[in-house]
């Protein structure tokens, strides 16, 4: 069974301290999308850009996800964009399921627990 769970992506590195994972993870699927601005299929690949997210608990260790996301230039319109990134929270750096998993725990514990 995989460690993480995440269907659209898989792990490249895990590293484990005393307290915490951290996990270096990769699209499995990254299609060039088309662009947002002005949905021309015209994309080229334009670096990547290292981001960071934090996951639900593994064996009552903090999770750490880290991936470099693809970053594309439509060639139309000039707009940089990134790849989406399913299953990912952008606003609170975190994953879908983690920001669940918060809300359900903070119900259940008091806030400083959580």
């Amino acid at each position: 069974m995989p460690l993480l769970n995440l269907p659209h992506y898989t792990s490249l590195i895990i590293e484990e301290t005393d307290h915490d994972i951290h996990i270096q993870i990769a699209l499995i699927d990254s299609k060039k999308p088309l662009c947002p601005q002005c949905n021309s299929k015209d994309i080229v690949a334009h670096g990547k850009r290292h981001r960071h997210f934090m996951d639900i608990p593994i064996r009552g260790k903090r999770v750490g996800l880290n991936i470099d996301v693809p970053r594309y230039r439509c060639k139309e319109c000039k707009k940089l964009f990134p790849a989406d990134l399913p299953e990912m929270s952008d606003e609170y750096k975190m994953t879908e399921r983690l920001a669940e998993y918060v809300k359900k725990q903070s119900v259940l514990r008091p806030y400083a627990h959580v």
